[in-house]
């Protein structure tokens, strides 16, 4: 209670216990315009303390202070004593007014179990310590709070240093923060100003020219930084409210109050919150006149009506998805106090203005107002623009007072009319309602219910113009319904949870292959440990892209975001896509081409065959991600098309032919072969443009692969032998059996041919002027076919010569005349011995 006082090193983000016991002071006076209360608090330090602020404060705002009731904590007797102090709050109930209890939360438990048994109806206030867990879990061990929730507590305010469902922008936004990244943990006050004492440290190091040389220095600027905070205009915002100190070291935090309901605490219906800055407001007496503005103690506070809200969908149908509206019918309730106009609302996102008009159902129970109204109108979908993701859509209502700010007016969602505590989830219950057309087919699959600030311009209002926003807060409320499109798809059926073992056994794969594919007995598998990793690429695509999606979905993500990121994910999954195709076609098309032909694909070929993947990638980015139209792309790249198969037609048609040869090797290197009408040669090169010959003579012989593929093609080295018929004539008048003998035996000395099969000499005949004979011999080698073909020759004429036969030869002779000059016939002779 006083560790900052005469200690100038210790600072309060909390604040203290004189703050609170102000503060509720005030509250019941301005809130429950009541002027008798009764105080009931323990011996200890903290009990006594607060009493004594506690009826301080009340006596100076003219409040009497009727009874007081005092126990000993530590008494073996306490219980009996609470049980008696209970009894006579009973017996004096009606003149005790407001009871005022200063205790901690242990004792705080035992007292109000009493005073509740014993039915007593007045209304109790406690300290921050009733706000804890202990105090509310100290009840769960009693049967009728276990049988009905709330039993022993409902109706009990307390000072809570922060409750989430009033609180302002920047808690919020930790709110979701916070339990996004600690996922089952629930942000409660404490970790609200735990992270507000470490964010000013860090605003503290940031802006007091800390040096880190000297360690003295350094501590006492950060604390005559702190100590400097001592105004509202010079705070630092927190998540809990607005930062500075007394000069004391004690946080000036605003005091929320709650109240418990069914077990839980909610905000009161009445707050007061800090005015920043006094010249925000264009007539404070006004203000101060129409209590909007009070003065609690020495400070101006804004008074802030708390309005539960509740919202009960009856259908959504004519869903039109062309334009993204859809007509909504539903309920819509307020519970509120005071004179305030909550129906006076702006739907945000309503096809057209809709006035609520007069409630069909309207009560007032004591100081609690309620108002029903019968909603009908078309809206626009997808309001909550950031949550428009993955072809989903968002249906439900988004609205504002028309007038009052947010520190007037706070919307809060109305969790006991519309029965959130119970088990079943809204979802649920709007599935069993059966709220979606069946003319839609979609599910539901999620729902928000929420409150959050926005900013609208002041419009020349006078009473925003001495203003330093260009805008003002409003309290927004926002129900949002997830529905999609009952249809079968991953990214729907996999949860964060399946899509994070997803994430993390997908690349525990990818980097285990990438590993063992290193190992030089795993090197002739290569192409099929890419081809795998390239499979699990895509489960790791798609389990990032739901865990981003998820993420990026929470309230303090700002909308930009997410939809840069879908559109990211989008282009992955069309470039991811041709990089599987391109890898996939170097090692199951490319690769096995090259192992077959032994030689390398064309670098033109493998380039078109890329650049034309991409292409197609490129196309359908344009085409389905960024939605334009592929008309004038498609003929810009006709015409390039067109362009370069102009250009490279030859060469393509060559290179195809190519293609098509060494795939069915009609020859090989080293092959003789002869070609059409060219030269028969050796072949010495077959590349994707022609193939070259060397010639008999020595020369190369280049002829386009287009014109191979369309020739005749002889190849003399496509057997294993191969034979030769060199013919020989003789006179016909030697008998041919002494012919071939004399041939035969002539062949079997001839170098350079196959004994096996054996050379022979076939009897082709007599024509008009000798006899034929074929001389068969087998070779094995086309490259000695004229060497061999001399040694034929040369055998042939010397055994013969030697039998006396000498090989025919045709002779003829021609005769020229002029005129009719007298023919002379002389015998040509045709044969010489």
């Amino acid at each position: 209670m006083k560790v900052t006082q005469d200690n100038k090193w210790y600072f309060r983000t909390i604040f203290d216990d004189q703050l609170q016991c102000r503060f509720l002071a005030h509250y019941v006076k301005n809130v429950f315009h009541q002027k008798t209360v009764s105080i009931i608090h323990s011996d200890e330090t903290y009990g006594a303390y607060i009493a004594q602020l506690f009826s301080q404060t009340a006596r100076d705002l003219d409040i009497q202070v009727k009874y007081q009731w005092v126990f000993q904590t530590h008494d073996v007797s306490v219980e009996q004593t609470l049980s008696k102090i209970a009894r006579e709050l009973k017996a004096k109930s009606a003149e005790a007014g407001v009871i005022f209890l200063a205790t901690h939360a242990k004792d705080g438990v035992k007292l109000v179990k009493f005073i509740k048994e014993l039915g007593i109806k007045n209304v109790m206030v406690a300290p921050d310590a009733f706000a804890s867990k202990t105090f509310l879990q100290g009840f769960n061990k009693y049967p009728k709070e276990q049988r009905n929730p709330g039993y022993y507590t409902d109706g009990l305010y307390v000072a809570a240093p922060l409750i989430f469902d009033s609180a302002n922008k920047q808690a919020l936004q930790f709110k979701e923060i916070y339990q996004t990244t600690y996922e089952g943990e629930v942000a409660d006050w404490q970790t609200a100003f735990a992270y507000d004492a470490v964010m000013m440290l860090i605003e503290a190091i940031k802006n007091a020219g800390i040096s880190g040389t000297n360690l003295v220095e350094d501590r006492q600027k950060l604390r005559d930084y702190l100590a400097n905070l001592t105004h509202i205009d010079k705070a630092i915002e927190g998540v809990a409210g607005f930062n500075y100190f007394d000069e004391h070291g004690d946080a000036q935090k605003p005091v929320s109050i709650g109240v418990y309901k069914n077990g839980a605490l909610i905000s009161a219906l009445t707050q007061f919150r800090d005015v920043p800055n006094l010249s925000d407001i264009s007539n404070l007496q006004a203000a101060h006149r129409d209590k909007r503005v009070l003065l609690m103690g020495d400070k101006y506070m804004y008074k802030t009506h708390v309005v539960y809200t509740g919202i009960k969908i009856n259908e959504i149908s004519e869903v039109d998805l062309t334009t993204l509206t859809y007509a909504l019918d539903f309920y819509l309730w307020f519970r509120f106090q005071g004179t305030i106009n909550p129906q006076n609302l702006e739907f945000l996102n309503a096809v057209k203005p809709i006035q609520l008009g007069e409630p069909i159902e309207e009560e007032v129970d004591g100081i609690m107002n309620y108002r029903l109204y019968h909603v009908k109108g078309r809206f626009k979908a997808n309001f909550m623009s950031k949550y428009d993701l993955f072809g989903v859509h968002i249906f439900g209502v988004s609205f504002l007072h028309r007038q009052l700010p947010r520190y007037n007016l706070i919307y809060v969602w109305d969790a006991l009319g519309m029965a959130l505590f119970t088990k079943d989830s809204l979802v649920e219950k709007l599935q069993q309602a059966q709220v979606l057309s069946p003319k839609y087919k979609a599910i539901i699959t999620q729902t928000w219910l929420f409150q959050d600030i926005t900013l609208k311009d002041s419009l020349g209002n006078p009473k925003y113009l001495k203003a330093q926003d260009a805008g003002v807060e409003y309290s927004r409320f926002n129900m949002g319904i997830m529905v999609k499109e009952d249809k079968l798809s991953l990214l729907y059926l996999i949860s964060r949870e399946a899509a994070a073992i997803i994430w993390v056994l997908s690349l525990f794969v990818i980097i285990l292959l990438l590993i063992v594919s290193q190992h030089y007995s795993f090197q002739d598998f290569l192409a099929w440990f890419y081809f795998f990793q390239m499979i699990f690429v895509f489960p790791l695509l798609l389990s990032t892209e739901i865990i981003l999606g998820n993420w990026l979905m929470a309230p303090h993500i700002q909308a930009s975001y997410l939809k840069a990121t879908v559109m990211v994910f989008d282009i992955l999954w069309w470039v991811i896509g041709a990089i599987f195709v391109h890898i996939a076609s170097n090692y199951l098309l490319w690769k096995p081409i090259d192992k077959k032909t032994g030689r390398s694909i064309p670098k033109v070929v493998h380039h078109f065959w890329v650049f034309t993947i991409y292409a197609l990638a490129l196309f359908g980015i344009v085409g389905f991600v960024f939605e334009r139209a592929l008309t004038s792309l498609l003929a810009t790249s006709g015409v390039i098309v067109m362009i370069i198969g102009l250009a490279v037609k030859m060469n393509l048609s060559n290179i195809f032919s190519g293609l098509a040869i060494n795939v069915e090797r009609p020859f090989r290197i080293g092959d003789w072969v002869k070609i059409g009408s060219y030269e028969e040669g050796i072949i010495e090169d077959v590349n994707w443009r022609a193939t070259r010959i060397c010639t008999r003579t020595g020369l190369s012989l280049i002829i386009p692969n287009s014109t191979v593929a369309e020739s005749d093609i002889l190849n003399f080295s496509s057997k294993e032998n191969f034979w030769f018929r060199p013919a020989i004539y003789v006179d016909p008048r030697h008998p041919p059996e002494i012919v071939r003998k004399i041939l035969d035996e002539a062949l079997l000395s001839v170098e350079g041919i196959l004994k096996e099969p054996a050379p022979f000499s076939v009897y082709e005949g007599i024509n008009d002027w000798a006899a034929g004979y074929w001389m068969y011999v087998c070779l094995d080698d086309y490259g000695k076919k004229f060497r061999v073909l001399q040694s034929v020759w040369e055998n042939a004429w010397v055994a013969l010569s030697r039998a006396g036969i000498q090989p025919a030869i045709r002779r003829q002779e021609i005769y020229a005349f002029r005129g009719d000059k007298e023919r002379k016939w002389v015998p040509a002779i045709i044969n010489e011995e």
